[in-house]
């Protein structure tokens, strides 16, 4: 919904953040780049919480 309203056809990569294994499993098989948050699961890409945004937004190249 969010690239639909975006109004942009394609994406260099999309990131999706979440807190538990169903987001990181979905990520996966969308392809989409997966940040952790909290530390309910392991990832190699996990902020404790959106405190750590310069981490998050490194992340996703910015």
């Amino acid at each position: 919904m969010a690239a639909r309203r975006a109004g942009k056809e394609r994406y260099d990569s999309i990131t999706y953040f979440g807190d538990g294994p169903w987001d990181q499993e979905a990520s996966k098989t969308l392809g989409y780049n997966f940040v952790s948050v909290g530390n309910r699961i392991n990832s190699p890409q996990s902020v404790l919480d959106y405190t750590e945004a310069h981490v998050a937004l490194s992340y996703i190249g910015l």
